[in-house]
């Protein structure tokens, strides 16, 4: 895909804040999905490995798990793909969504065959893990939102 037009940094816009982008060219329903979901398992697989890396390589100490704990919090917030990225994806995700639907109604083993074998294990173990570390992130906002409500609320009373 030709890209064009990449801004790196953060920036207000229209009220909003943009924290960079990248034009692309016009294509097809699944390459537009792949670009849609690249963010997600790039951000998975980044917060995977590094606290792999991490736990494997190095001792811990308070400063470096407050650091882990700091990229899994900013990788997973940021991660996610823009609406303007998801536009195009529907047609893609349908035919997936229908796709299973039939395997299902046909009671076709591939997906417990997927499920079942030692990738599927594997698949899952990796899963369960990530879905802890967004826990720790998510936590961490709701935390911050709460916060941030709390003194908005006691602003107000004054």
């Amino acid at each position: 895909m030709r890209a064009f037009d990449i801004e790196f940094f953060p920036k207000i816009s229209e009220g909003r804040l943009k924290l960079g982008s990248v034009q692309i060219e016009k294509t097809d329903p699944l390459r537009k999905t792949l670009i849609a979901v690249a963010p997600v398992i790039g951000g998975f697989l980044a917060i995977l490995v590094s606290v792999y890396i991490i736990r494997t390589y190095f001792s811990e100490s308070y400063l470096l798990i407050f650091l882990t704990i700091l990229f899994i919090y900013q990788v997973s917030n940021t991660m996610f793909s823009s609406k303007k990225d998801l536009e195009g994806t529907g047609v893609f995700i349908v035919f997936i969504v229908a796709l299973i639907g039939v395997l299902w109604v046909f009671e076709i083993p591939v997906l417990s065959f997927l499920f079942e074998s030692s990738y599927g294990l594997f698949l899952q173990a990796l899963l369960t893990q990530g879905f802890y570390y967004f826990g720790i992130a998510i936590a961490i906002d709701i935390f911050v939102v709460v916060l941030l409500l709390s003194i908005r609320f006691l602003q107000k009373g004054k």
